[in-house]
């Protein structure tokens, strides 16, 4: 079967799981198979723009109500955000463990070019930051050019304003910093 995808140039493999992922190209060189090409168009602003986007749009839910952000998260090792069993999904959806989860995903966003930081990021994944890891991102809605337009802009405008924000705070300081620095009024 991967021989035939082969010949037709079908054949595209990636897995959550960066083992797995070495293992498939090991089997890709084997079959002489090319390097990686997308069957999946993707959209002009796709590769400036095409970050996990998925903690505001999607949950994966298993049988027992163990929540998760997408399904290619749902292995053994990542710790389920929410379950809405005894609950509702509105209280998990708007819960700890997903606006962590968002809180995250926006600190990559706003970041131009994205990093990984393992000793930051505890509920998103090294696959949800770095570009051709997340195989959803590499299938689909890549080629969704309005999406990812509008994307954009938003994102330069949120970078901007964080920008400007992180700018005022270090020259002004907090609040709470401004009133330290301020004297006493005289007695």
């Amino acid at each position: 079967m991967l021989a035939a995808d082969r010949e037709y140039n079908l054949l595209e493999i990636s897995f959550p799981v960066e083992g797995w992922n070495a293992m498939a190209l090991e089997l890709r060189d084997e079959l002489g198979y090319p390097a990686y090409r997308s069957l999946h168009p993707a959209a002009a602003s796709f590769q400036e723009n095409g970050h996990c986007f998925f903690g505001w749009y999607s949950a994966a839910i298993r049988g027992n109500g163990e929540m998760y952000p997408c399904c290619l998260l749902m292995s053994p090792d990542y710790k389920p955000l929410g379950n809405p069993v005894g609950s509702t999904f509105a209280k998990q959806w708007n819960g700890p463990g997903f606006n962590r989860l968002r809180v995250e995903m926006r600190s990559v966003l706003l970041r131009n070019p994205p990093a990984f930081e393992p000793e930051t990021f505890k509920v998103i994944r090294k696959q949800c930051v770095e570009p051709g890891m997340c195989s959803l991102k590499k299938m689909y809605f890549r080629g969704d050019e309005e999406f990812y337009s509008r994307l954009g802009r938003a994102l330069t405008g949120a970078r901007r304003r964080s920008r400007w924000k992180n700018t005022f705070l270090h020259a002004v300081g907090t609040a709470r910093e401004r009133l330290r620095r301020t004297p006493a009024p005289p007695k």
